[in-house]
């Protein structure tokens, strides 16, 4: 059983074993890596947005293909509860980190926007969400992987 404590991944990126994050490729260009990030963005605010109401189910309805074939619906209902029940509801966020990346640890090559917010929770808790987006074809970007821990 996890504890508040404890690193609480909420999910993975194809059942990605690590959050250490790969170089980009040189092949990849500046301003292609600007545009992912804006678009990128919007998508993980409407995502965010959706959990934050508790909307879990439709979460994984917008998360990425290779996502909900890693993860079952009814598996990630009961692995975001888990994990946000801790710092619920949670507040302002903070963008930390937003990062292209054409790889990532234990996943296939494409096109990631890696973003780290530190965000206000309950009870004066803060937490550190890093909400991982994908490139999913015409369906444009979409959740890969998030997860939550304490912010030290």
């Amino acid at each position: 059983m996890m504890t508040s404590k404890s690193c609480l991944c909420i999910a993975l990126v194809t059942l990605m074993a690590s959050v250490r994050l790969v170089t980009a490729s040189p092949q990849s260009a500046q301003g292609d890596s600007a545009e992912a990030v804006k678009a990128a963005e919007v998508g993980a605010k409407a995502w965010l947005a959706l959990v934050d109401k508790g909307e879990f189910a439709a979460s994984w309805d917008e998360a990425s293909t290779n996502f909900k074939i890693a993860v079952t619906k009814d598996a990630w209902e009961k692995a975001v509860r888990q994990a946000r029940a801790p710092y619920d509801p949670m507040g302002a966020r903070e963008r930390l980190l937003a990062e292209f990346r054409s790889e990532l640890p234990n996943s296939p090559p494409g096109r990631y926007v890696v973003f780290q917010y530190r965000t206000a929770a309950a009870g004066g808790k803060r937490a550190l969400e890093t909400v991982i987006m994908v490139a999913d074809g015409e369906r444009g970007w979409r959740l890969a992987g998030a997860f939550i821990r304490p912010d030290q």
